[in-house]
């Protein structure tokens, strides 16, 4: 089995943590290491869309925590589900999220902020080699993404 699929589990063991504390969050991790690790075990469209419906619940799970009441990210589910299903890029829209979420909870949200930072600069490096899932730089940089931003997440929340 490959690291992007086993790393996936990073997901859910922080969902697993939070589901005490900040349930709704928890359940999405749990959700989108689910998702992913479908996708990272196949790798077909349609998997992909679950992958990305996964980290767009989890974006709304983290706005309804920490930015608007609960019901507005409900009433903003349909729409992520079109996003996912587009396959339009998306990065934006849930990075932009994520800085909202540390905004709002800024000053301790600044290791959350830190680790996503990294994250992010690690996914971007393992970017290069995604036409070949298979390759190890891509492997172990995408693997690194999914334990930092459960972490980040894991820590910005709990």
């Amino acid at each position: 089995m490959r690291l992007e699929v086993i790393t996936n589990a990073a997901y859910v063991i922080a969902g697993g943590a939070l589901l005490d504390s900040t349930p709704m969050v928890g359940v999405a991790l749990i959700l989108t290491g689910v998702l992913s690790a479908l996708y990272h075990i196949g790798h077909t469209p349609e998997a992909r869309r679950l992958d990305r419906l996964g980290v767009l619940i989890l974006t709304l799970a983290l706005l309804a925590q920490a930015v608007w009441p609960w019901w507005v990210s409900l009433l903003l589910l349909p729409a992520a589900g079109l996003l996912a299903w587009s396959l339009r890029p998306m990065d934006l829209y849930v990075a932009a999220a994520f800085g909202l979420v540390i905004v709002r909870l800024w000053p301790t949200s600044i290791p959350s902020a830190i680790l996503f930072l990294l994250a992010l600069a690690v996914a971007a490096y393992g970017e290069r080699y995604e036409d070949t899932p298979e390759d190890m730089h891509y492997q172990v940089a995408h693997g690194i993404w999914h334990v930092l931003s459960a972490i980040a997440v894991a820590y910005l929340v709990g």
